[in-house]
């Protein structure tokens, strides 16, 4: 019997999966590998047996934030760099990808049940959510305040939110920053409003019963020079606050897929592939160079909380935010705010502290090209988010620009 092609194959293993139950309850978004990136047989064999044999490997998604994921115009097919990250470590590994898509409280248990293989889903890897899964890390991203366009209320920074709405999605990275943050507003606390999805948080801003709105900046950034929205929302300032890396969540139990997944990605890093995928949506500023398991979680290197006469304790090491765990990222945070310093001098990131003078605040990376994710450097730090609500880290739920 002749077989076809393992391309074919897997691609069939795909569409058969697609008109299963339980793959047809969501959109999914599947592509046939583009023969760019070979498979790497080796990597192949060393992916789990039911992924091996089924051909295909199951990514779940919530497709809500562009530039990450997000449903084409079709209002079917999921598209993002995340979908085409995912697509071309499929390549890698010789099984073809599908992504579906799901509410984001969902996702955790839909991997840990091995109901999926994976989540990509703009997850900020974070020591609370390392004690559920482990996470390959791919991206770097912080959070960024969205106001309505005209900034009415004049809010430029995380201390100007005291007395003021801020409407917040449920169970995001942004709940538990807007709460550590609350001690320094002195009698004038942040309103906190929560919603389901970060859609109808953003609503709140645009119909002017919320003041301003917390993403992660690529979305926000995507949301504001979107031409369909940008007439109804603007950055609040350049800041990214508690800059975090995005993670791959695969289940703790299953090491053999983590490995081989995070080995695809160290190749499609080192081949330049990664940075392509990255640059076709304009989000390059947020790539990795090297591939760090579970870096969310690092021991905390927070500098001393005495405030000083002046009242504001000693300021962040350059290129860190306060709390920073004690890894690598610190020195390439270093180097890469050096050298982009050096040869972008005109309109490279200027660092500037915004920690409070406990220091619990964060500190922030900012830059002067405000809403462009080409212009900014995100951080090479990670921070591990200090409240146990801040689950499962969400970017803005923007449409695709």
């Amino acid at each position: 019997m002749t077989r076809l092609p393992r391309q074919a194959r897997t691609l069939a293993a795909a569409v058969v999966c697609l008109l299963a139950a339980g793959c047809a309850q969501h959109p999914v978004h599947v592509r046939q590998p583009a023969p760019v990136i070979g498979e790497d047989t080796a990597l192949h064999n060393r992916l789990p047996t039911a992924i091996r044999q089924g051909g295909v490997l199951r990514i779940a998604t919530d497709a809500s934030y562009a530039p990450a994921s997000s449903f084409a115009s079709d209002g079917h097919t999921i598209v993002g760099f995340e979908p085409d990250l995912g697509q071309a470590l499929g390549q890698v590994l010789g099984v073809a990808v599908v992504f579906t898509n799901h509410s984001f409280d969902s996702l955790p248990g839909l991997v840990t049940s091995h109901s999926v293989d994976l989540v990509m889903s703009a997850v900020t890897d974070t020591r609370e959510r390392e004690k559920e899964v482990d996470f390959i890390d791919y991206f770097v991203a912080g959070t960024s305040i969205v106001v309505q366009r005209g900034n009415p209320k004049g809010i430029g920074e995380l201390s100007a939110l005291c007395g003021h709405v801020v409407a917040l999605e449920r169970g995001t990275v942004q709940v538990g920053l807007v709460a550590r943050s609350q001690h320094n507003c002195l009698g004038r606390p942040i309103i906190t409003r929560l919603y389901d999805n970060n859609t109808d948080a953003l609503v709140q801003v645009r119909t002017g019963r919320a003041d301003a709105q917390l993403s992660d900046y690529p979305s926000a950034a995507a949301l504001v020079n979107d031409a369909r929205t940008g007439a109804y929302y603007q950055l609040a300032s350049t800041a990214q606050y508690e800059p975090g890396p995005y993670g791959i969540a695969v289940a703790k139990d299953n090491q053999a897929l983590r490995g081989a997944v995070a080995d695809a990605l160290r190749w499609l890093v080192s081949s330049g592939q990664y940075r392509q995928i990255l640059r076709r949506w304009g989000v390059e500023a947020g790539a990795i160079s090297r591939v760090s398991l579970n870096a969310g979680g690092g021991r905390s290197c927070q500098p001393p909380t005495t405030a000083s006469s002046t009242g504001v304790s000693r300021a962040c090491p350059p290129g860190l935010s306060c709390g920073t765990p004690c890894n690598a990222a610190r020195t390439e945070a270093r180097t890469r705010a050096a050298q982009t310093a050096t040869s972008k001098t005109s309109s490279s990131p200027s660092r500037s502290s915004h920690c409070s003078p406990t220091c619990r605040s964060p500190c922030s990376l900012t830059s002067s090209r405000d809403g462009r994710l080409s212009g900014l450097m995100v951080a090479r730090t990670v921070r591990t988010a200090g409240s146990a609500v801040a689950r499962w880290s969400r970017a803005a739920r923007a449409a695709r620009p």
